[in-house]
């Protein structure tokens, strides 16, 4: 267990690592593909998802603050055996999530400073800040309360620009997309195109319950913090996703790097405007960074919890003289290295030339 802190997070800090938590800068663009009907689907999923879920999870942390987090509730409502499976189930996809993060880190990075990353430096690029941030999850919540707290104020911050872009450049007609009446129309094809990425990006308040007990008081701040994070966090989805098809066409979105490329088109790239584009993709990047510490708190736990009850190897009960787990996040440091070199060696080595040759010598045989 953690030991006992003299510095505690209050409302505004509750707040602002719910929305760091939560508000996924990278993934804006994907939704965004959608089109103006998308927005549709946005206020279904608020409103039928993100609202319960949000209040639901409160309710628990409060009512429950133990550090197993949505393991320990769920081990409470269906038993050992589907508490486990949730534990792993948590970790891996944490554990997976990691790279691809950092898989975009490199790329913003190489758009910042002009160069196209080899798959082998995308993978150095990934692992390096994927043990930085195994490092900083090892402190307590509290004292690396900083980064998400900048995080979150730098997600608004882009997010803002952006939709700011978009609204400036409605109002002088030059937006890239239809945004006629009809072009709102909903369409079960889009929904389904775009639900599982919406769903993602509303993902997130039970990682709050983790940091339960760096807080003053968390049974009167998790549910204000709750009503406050998600208004904003829904807000802040609606005007950057706005932004993204006010600058770009949607078939010309990039999912991967579409926010960069929108508020390049929105500003410009030459003299004073393109350092403050580079600056705000800087900030971008961080917010990767601040999004992965922060989900550590929740999983980094509850993989703890869960080993300490026997249900994951012991490897992940291991803490620092502070309490905070150490197991875990050495292995979210390995499974990016994997992971990463896996990617890098499947694109780069005789492996891919050779089912590259055999492709080639069966394309004649066919003709």
């Amino acid at each position: 267990m953690q030991e006992k802190q003299t510095k505690k997070l209050g409302l505004v800090d509750i707040v602002l690592f719910g929305v760091c938590t939560v508000l996924v800068v990278d993934t804006v663009a994907a939704t965004a593909v959608a089109g103006p009907g998308g927005i549709f689907w946005w206020f279904v999923i608020l409103v039928l998802f993100f609202l319960p879920y949000g209040l639901v999870t409160a309710e628990l942390a409060t009512t429950y603050p133990a550090e197993g987090g949505i393991y320990d509730w769920v081990k409470r409502a269906f038993g050992r055996n589907w508490g486990a499976r949730t534990a792993w189930f948590y970790w891996v996809n944490y554990a997976l999530w990691i790279p691809a993060v950092f898989y975009l880190f490199a790329v913003v990075l190489g758009q910042v400073i002009g160069k196209e990353f080899t798959p082998w430096q995308i993978a150095g690029i990934s692992i390096a800040v994927s043990w930085l941030c195994s490092y900083i999850s090892t402190k307590p919540v509290a004292d690396a309360n900083w980064i998400s707290s900048l995080g979150a104020i730098l997600k608004v911050l882009i997010m803002s620009v952006l939709g700011i872009g978009g609204i400036i450049q409605a109002l002088n007609g030059e937006v890239a997309n239809d945004f006629s009446a009809s072009a709102f129309a909903p369409s079960f094809t889009v929904g389904f195109a775009i639900l599982s990425v919406m769903l993602f990006n509303l993902l997130g308040f039970e990682v709050v319950s983790g940091a339960s007990d760096s807080m003053a008081n968390p049974k009167k701040d998790i549910p204000k913090a709750t009503i406050l994070g998600g208004m904003l966090i829904a807000f802040f989805y609606l005007l950057a996703t706005f932004g993204v098809q006010a600058a770009l066409p949607l078939d010309q979105i990039s999912a991967s790097a579409g926010l960069y490329e929108s508020l390049v088109i929105l500003f410009g790239i030459e003299g004073l405007t393109g350092i403050i584009i580079n600056i705000l993709a800087v900030c971008f990047m961080f917010t990767l960074v601040a999004n992965i510490t922060n989900w550590s708190v929740g999983v980094n736990y509850v993989a703890l919890y869960a080993a300490r009850n026997g249900d994951m190897p012991q490897v992940f009960a291991r803490t620092t003289k502070q309490g905070t787990p150490i197991g875990a996040p050495i292995w979210n440091g390995l499974v990016a290295t994997i992971t990463m070199i896996t990617y890098a060696w499947l694109l780069h080595t005789a492996v891919t030339k050779i089912c590259f040759g055999m492709f080639s010598l069966l394309v004649p045989s066919f003709c």
